[in-house]
C-alpha cells in the first residue's frame, strides 16, 4: 500500500506570501511615518518658548536637527543634533523640566504615547491579515 501527497498551488501561495510581505512592510513603514509626524507635531506644539530655536530645531535638519529614516521606512529617529549646537543646546535641560511651560519628561511622555500609538497601528494592519 502506499499514499501520494502532491501539492498543487504553491506557486501561488508563495507569491500572495511575497506580495503580503511586501504590502504589510509598506503599511507599516505608513504607520512609523504617520506616527512620527504625529511625535513631531506634539513636540513642537509642547515645546517650552523662550527664543524659538528649541522649537524650530526639533526634527528639522536646517537647524541641526534630525529626522533619519531608515530601514525602508521602519525606523525613524528625530531630535536634535547635541554634538551641531552643544553650546546653544537646551532641549535636554527643558525635557528636564527646566521650564515652567512644560512638565519634566514631555518629550518622553510624546515618545511613549507615540510609541503606544504606533503599537496599535500595527495590531490593526496584522489583524487584516487574520
Amino acid at each position: 500500500m502506499s499514499v501520494t501527497m502532491t501539492v498543487n498551488g504553491l506557486d501561488a501561495v508563495q507569491a500572495w506570501a511575497s506580495e503580503l510581505h511586501t504590502t504589510m512592510t509598506q503599511a507599516a513603514a505608513a504607520a512609523v511615518l504617520d506616527v512620527s509626524q504625529d511625535v513631531a507635531s506634539k513636540v513642537e506644539i509642547a515645546m517650552p518658548v523662550d527664543t524659538g530655536w528649541a522649537q524650530a530645531r526639533w526634527g528639522n535638519p536646517e537647524m541641526y536637527g534630525f529626522w533619519e529614516v531608515s530601514d525602508d521606512g521602519l525606523q525613524i529617529e528625530q531630535g536634535s543634533d547635541l554634538s551641531m549646537i552643544d553650546k546653544y543646546e537646551y532641549i535636554i535641560r527643558l525635557n528636564e523640566g527646566s521650564s515652567q511651560q512644560a512638565p519634566a519628561g514631555f518629550i518622553d511622555v510624546l515618545a511613549e504615547n507615540g510609541g503606544d500609538k504606533l503599537e496599535a497601528q500595527l495590531n490593526e494592519i496584522a489583524d487584516r491579515v487574520d
